[in-house]
């Protein structure tokens, strides 16, 4: 590996960088002394800033060599970090780099962590040559998985007890992605979940519908495949807003009730994304009840589906989001 060190990175909501003396109070405010951060990490929580003082001091001198790197993941909106992403172990025969993270409970499920992570798996494997980046967790923190799953990492097994953490000696579960994998996967659509995200970046609104227990899907007049309602935010608008103009515009939907599920996010480029960057939409159900007699919108027709219909305007989306609707109705979330 040619080792670069903790270079700055940018992203939408974040700028990963090397730590600096200013960012000692943020970070004992923000992360250092949160409990719930600590919980399944090795080292304890901060009960006086001077022990933050310490460890970022020691990570500013340590930074000036090239195979250190430990960032601080600052949130662009309050520039001021809020948690931190490092390399903590390293192979340098196999090319080998290990992953630990964490940030403030308060930032928890907004897919900051990913983003950061995503962020430096790029610099990792094109810049610095590695050639497997991995991380793991305690089984009794999903969430963290749920982080290497967003960011293609694969489950390879749960090793047990070979961990130690301030639960005492603990289990594993590991995870990899090896760059000729996230090579591959480059050029394809990613799908992620979240529970809650800034409402400044949703863009989107998709409704996933229901009519008298039958699925409710949209044809285009100009294609020949079927669709979930939903479309773009307009200026001034809420999402809540954006979902039932749109269920209204797509469906002809009259009467109806219509609840939040979760917000999904897409990385790749698609007809409406052609940046490619991670674009993000808050996912709906709605049970309609009535429709008006004709469509005054770009939809030629609304069909009800007993089974899901096999062909989709988007195969690698739509599936997706109705996968994750029934898991969270399975799991009483919605």
């Amino acid at each position: 590996m040619e080792h670069k060190g903790t270079v700055t990175i940018e992203t939408d909501r974040l700028c990963l960088r090397a730590f600096e003396l200013k960012d000692i109070q943020a970070a004992f405010r923000n992360w250092t002394s949160d409990e719930r951060v600590t919980e399944f990490l090795r080292w304890p929580t901060h009960t006086d800033i001077s022990i933050t003082e310490k460890v970022i001091k020691d990570w500013i001198e340590e930074s000036k060599k090239p195979d250190f790197y430990q960032w601080a993941i600052v949130l662009k909106d309050i520039d001021e970090p809020i948690g931190t992403i490092s390399v903590v172990d390293k192979n340098e025969a196999l090319n080998i780099l290990h992953i630990g993270y964490c940030i403030g409970s308060k930032w928890w499920h907004r897919g900051i962590t990913s983003e950061a992570f995503a962020a430096i798996i790029l610099y990792l494997f094109e810049e610095v040559g590695a050639n497997r980046i991995e991380s793991q967790h305690d089984p009794n923190n999903p969430h963290s998985g749920n982080v290497m799953k967003k960011c293609g990492l694969v489950y390879e097994g749960t090793l047990r007890q070979a961990d130690f953490s301030n639960k005492g000696i603990v289990d594993a579960c590991m995870y990899s992605l090896l760059k000729e994998e996230w090579k591959n996967k480059k050029g394809s659509l990613q799908v992620n979940f979240y529970d809650k995200i800034e409402d400044e970046l949703l863009k989107f609104a998709v409704i996933i519908s229901k009519h008298k227990g039958k699925w409710v899907f949209c044809k285009h007049k100009e294609r020949d495949t079927y669709e979930i309602p939903g479309g773009r935010r307009e200026p001034g608008e809420t999402i809540f807003e954006t979902a039932k103009r749109e269920l209204q515009e797509e469906t002809g939907a009259l009467e109806f009730q219509i609840f939040p599920v979760c917000v999904y996010s897409v990385i790749g480029k698609t007809r409406v994304n052609q940046s490619g960057k991670e674009s993000y939409g808050m996912l709906y159900f709605a049970d309609i009840q009535s429709f008006e007699k004709e469509l005054h919108s770009e939809i030629e027709c609304v069909n009800f589906f007993e089974d899901l219909p096999t062909e989709w305007t988007y195969p690698e989306i739509q599936p997706l989001l109705i996968k994750e609707y029934l898991s969270r109705l399975e799991n009483q979330h919605v």
